[in-house]
């Protein structure tokens, strides 16, 4: 029996009755890219981690100087949330001077200066 691929005049034979499968490298294992990962915890919107840095930072200290500290520990936890507050509330600012300005839509100013005119 005559290889595959003799049949031609002036063909070649192959060297074994094999197709080019033996060219080919070998597959690589399939995986949907996505699919595989292990899912990430949804991302939190600033107000979320606003609200959880508050609890973390000021409430809970707070409370736990209240009711298991005494007067001092009260004093140092109110000293050391108040500098807490000041250094989230400056990271905001400089966050927001960094941000892109907006264009004021123009009915917004119109009705800030009607808001004005009946404030008076």
């Amino acid at each position: 029996m005559k290889p595959t691929g003799c049949d031609r005049p002036g063909a070649r034979p192959l060297r074994s009755p094999c197709s080019e499968q033996g060219k080919l490298p070998a597959a690589e294992e399939f995986r949907l890219a996505e699919r595989d990962k292990t899912m990430s915890e949804p991302k939190l919107t600033y107000m979320q981690q606003l609200d959880a840095w508050t609890e973390a930072t000021v409430i809970n200290p707070l409370h736990e100087a209240i009711t298991d500290g005494d007067g001092a520990d009260c004093d140092a936890t109110c000293e050391a949330v108040k500098k807490a507050i000041r250094e989230k509330v400056l990271e905001s600012y400089k966050n927001g001077l960094k941000a892109p300005s907006r264009p004021v839509p123009a009915g917004a100013r119109k009705e800030t200066k009607h808001a004005q005119a009946q404030a008076r």
